[in-house]
């Protein structure tokens, strides 16, 4: 139990880094794709530099969450300096239309969230709490988590993932 609350407090740490780090594994290829690669190493070193910081700065306090920690800051550091180097690479970008989508984005993860806490406790109750309980407790969480997810973002009309879904059903629609 013990090292189980420890993990669970070092994830936790880890993300509050999850923006930053699928941000910046998706922005670095922008940087390649434009043949300039000083950015990436600059940010890298950058986040070499912000992780040791932050780690001796809260290692004392914090202990094995300073790690997760760290890394997550110094990535969501990373990936602000890659933005403003891009934003001035390409002399501006729709910093508006991005912030729109980060709103949906962040609408479509509270309803993911409040939809897979709500339930959780009469679930638990209905699927019993031995294994087989708990793995359809997760495929059921899982699959309509997924499904209101996207439910939402269909809703409030996410371009990318419509034209996702758009291709998605040209493809394996019955009939396609």
């Amino acid at each position: 139990a013990f090292s189980t609350a420890r993990t669970a407090e070092a994830l936790t740490c880890y993300a509050v880094g999850l923006f930053g780090y699928a941000a910046v594994k998706i922005i670095v290829p922008v940087f390649y794709a434009l043949d300039e690669t000083r950015y990436p190493v600059i940010g890298s070193f950058l986040v070499f530099v912000a992780n040791v910081v932050i780690i001796l700065l809260t290692i004392d306090r914090l202990g094995h969450r300073a790690l997760a920690l760290s890394i997550s800051l110094a990535m969501t550091g990373n990936f602000f300096f890659l933005a403003a180097m891009l934003y001035r690479k390409l002399g501006g970008f729709s910093i508006r239309y991005l912030l729109a989508a980060l709103g949906k984005v962040a609408a479509a993860s509270l309803a993911l969230g409040l939809w897979l806490w709500a339930p959780r406790g009469w679930l638990v109750a209905l699927l019993g709490r031995g294994l087989a309980g708990e793995i359809a407790l997760l495929v059921l969480l899982i699959g309509s988590g997924v499904l209101v997810y996207g439910a939402v973002l269909y809703w409030l009309r996410m371009k990318e993932f419509v034209m996702l879904l758009e291709k998605f059903w040209q493809r394996w629609a019955p009939g396609a």
